[in-house]
């Protein structure tokens, strides 16, 4: 059946992701999200546009744009999503699940666009880490033995910043193929 919807606007949502797989729950919140999704089309070659901004945990700003095609994403998609910044001990189930310790203080900003064409992802990561300090330890079977703190202090520049540049490619066809690859790089 045809689709076609010009135009759909957004004014005041929210929207929450949970995961409570971890060994803390995580929540994320976004909320005074405003913008618009035009020419939503069920046509194969058309592409939808996207513009939204809101607030990541009601403080942070974060914009997401770009085009899409929502009846197939893995044919053709190009969206930037970018952040003010965000206060990352928000992020201490993940850290405590997989690298097993607590954030004490830190804050990311996040540039990132992600392409697909035809299956083809091309991403760019420009993540920015302010001041990143561990708090406590976490007992975690997940959690990976590295020597984490020394890993930071590497990465930290003389202001006590990770400047990260993390492009990823593949094929989502590829069964080798994941977003660990990008973890690994880090």
């Amino acid at each position: 059946m045809p689709i076609h919807i010009g135009q759909v606007l957004i004014k005041n949502s929210a929207s929450t992701f949970s995961d409570f797989s971890l060994i803390l729950p995580f929540t994320l919140k976004m909320d005074s999200l405003h913008g618009r999704i035009r020419q939503i089309d069920s046509r194969r070659h058309q592409k939808a546009n996207v513009k939204l901004a809101g607030k990541i945990n009601r403080i942070s700003n974060v914009w997401i744009e770009g085009s899409l095609n929502p009846f197939d994403i893995e044919q053709f998609m190009d969206i930037r999503l970018k952040t003010d910044s965000i206060n990352l001990s928000a992020i201490t189930p993940y850290m405590a699940h997989f690298a097993g310790y607590e954030v004490e203080k830190a804050n990311i900003t996040l540039d990132l666009n992600y392409r697909i064409i035809n299956k083809k992802l091309k991403a760019e990561n420009r993540i920015i880490i302010d001041q990143l300090t561990l708090g406590k330890e976490v007992k975690s079977p997940e959690a990976v033995s590295l020597p984490l703190k020394l890993g930071i202090a590497l990465l930290k520049d003389s202001n006590g910043v990770i400047d990260l540049n993390l492009p990823l490619e593949g094929s989502l066809d590829d069964p080798q193929f994941s977003i660990t690859s990008l973890i690994g790089k880090v």
